[in-house]
């Protein structure tokens, strides 16, 4: 896929080179009709903003025009390039991103912000209540464990997580009111499903993937009124079930007794002290004055009071 890709823009590149040397030739000759289209002033990358400075109207030969030319700068500036552009070249419809599609608001998600797209029963909300910007409520539904013991835990997931858009159509070029209408009458499809795409994290998203391959998804959609700007990031509210459901919770941790060594043999080394003895009291006279005098005890075998 990525050599394909590699393949196609240098292919492009090739044929942007081409058609710029075409309209240089054709410049020269005289009597060829001209017309004001808009052309590259510089070589742009793909998903460049456009600017006034970055295009300007110039006179190319008629005949060298590609389909779907741009005429006025108001039709390019402030869109995304789908390709890249080389200096010179002529800016068509098809090298910009469609205005108001979801593809072009891909470009202003901001960092970490991704659309995840979720299927949601039919059965479980009206499609026509969902619109592109409306916020609705996220709730899940799992079963848990096996066989006889299984069991089904549900809950509120998400709150206040915004709507991108319903159907098969994420992005790319923006539909007709009529493919519209098409579309929002077959947004019910294969299985009594409806595709939803909510704007959420990185996060998120890995959680809504989870719940779509092991249980259900359904959708409440909120009132405008409640939307407020301190309400907009939407935050994981599941309760304690779905959370340990969803493998959320983290495992308690396991308390292990450790016994008390058992004493070992005595260390042959290791003398118990011995008790200190009272001093020896004598008693001492001399003439008729008679005194107590005190003496440390003798202890040949451990040498101690000596």
């Amino acid at each position: 896929m990525r050599l394909a890709i590699i393949v196609l823009a240098v292919l492009g590149l090739l044929a942007a080179g081409s058609a710029a040397v075409v309209v240089q030739t054709m410049k020269l000759r005289v009597g060829v009709p001209v017309a004001e289209v808009l052309v590259a002033q510089m070589d742009l990358p793909a998903s460049t903003c456009l600017t006034a400075e970055n295009v300007k109207r110039e006179s190319i030969p008629t005949p060298a025009l590609p389909h779907g030319c741009l005429l006025d700068p108001s039709q390019a500036i402030g869109r995304y390039l789908i390709a890249p552009l080389l200096k010179g070249q002529v800016v068509t419809e098809s090298c910009l991103v469609a205005r108001g599609s979801l593809a072009e608001k891909l470009y202003t998600l901001a960092p970490g912000m991704t659309v995840a797209t979720v299927a949601v029963p039919s059965r479980s909300i009206n499609d026509s209540l969902l619109y592109s910007g409306c916020y609705v409520d996220v709730l899940a539904s799992l079963r848990e464990g096996a066989g006889s013991d299984a069991r089904f835990v549900s809950g509120t997931l998400f709150k206040m997580i915004q709507v991108w858009g319903t159907g098969d159509d994420a992005g790319g070029l923006a539909p007709s009111s009529q493919d519209q209408q098409k579309a929002k009458g077959k947004s019910a499809g294969a299985g009594g499903t409806i595709k939803v795409h909510l704007l959420a994290t990185e996060e998120q998203t890995e959680i809504l993937q989870m719940v779509g391959e092991r249980g259900t998804i359904t959708l409440t959609v909120r009132n405008p009124r409640e939307v407020t700007p301190s309400g907009l990031q939407a935050e994981l509210v599941a309760d304690e079930n779905l959370r340990r459901a969803l493998g959320l919770m983290p495992e308690p941790p396991v308390t292990i007794a450790l016994a008390e060594p058992a004493p070992g043999p005595a260390d042959m080394n290791e003398v118990d002290p011995l008790p200190l003895k009272p001093p020896r009291i004598v008693e001492v006279i001399l003439g008729q004055k008679v005194t107590e005098q005190k003496f440390p005890p003798k202890d040949d075998e451990s040498g101690r009071n000596q």
